[in-house]
């Protein structure tokens, strides 16, 4: 598996562990949205699915460090989604 399917798939994960608050990987998640990944396609999802599971404070949290490390395309879409 090269290193884009990993990704992806830590996508998927991390979208899984956000809607189903499985807060032991909580800690992994942060780091994985920090990171400044900026693929749209692969981090709306766990935002939109921690923002959907009542967990819009940690959301906001997170993206206030990882806004500054992805592209401003990114920045500009999911700036009104992270309320």
């Amino acid at each position: 598996m090269d290193t884009r399917e990993n990704t992806v798939l830590k996508g998927l994960w991390y979208e899984l562990v956000a809607k189903h608050k499985y807060s032991a990987s909580y800690p992994a998640m942060r780091q994985f949205l920090e990171g400044g990944l900026g693929r749209m396609k692969i981090i709306l999802p766990v935002y939109r699915a921690l923002m959907n599971s009542g967990q819009g404070a940690l959301a906001r949290e997170i993206w206030s460090v990882a806004r500054p490390r992805v592209s401003a395309v990114t920045r500009e879409n999911l700036d009104p989604k992270i309320k």
